[in-house]
């Protein structure tokens, strides 16, 4: 209720948001922190091999060429919601 009536009231809304959701998440920047994944019952820290195996299942998507006039319409079509919308 207060992370509500805190964003229906704020002018900035992106801004109060998102500091919301730090507050919220206690997100605090710590560049010590260690990236690990198990991939075939390894353990590995290797950065490039960690995101290699988050590429895999989308490796085989195939992306047909489109024009911009059907972009255009995909975006007009898609449902707008509210930041407030996206909290609930």
């Amino acid at each position: 209720m207060y992370c509500n009536n805190k964003l229906t009231n704020s002018t900035n809304k992106p801004k109060i948001t998102w500091s919301i959701i730090k507050t919220i998440t206690n997100n605090k920047k710590n560049l010590n922190n260690i990236l690990m994944m198990e991939i075939d019952g390894n353990i590995t820290t290797h950065h490039q091999t960690i995101a290699e195996k988050f590429k895999q299942p989308f490796s085989n998507i195939k992306i047909k060429n489109t024009t911009t006039y059907e972009i255009q319409k995909i975006i007009t079509e898609l449902k707008v919601k509210s930041n407030v919308d996206m909290l609930k």
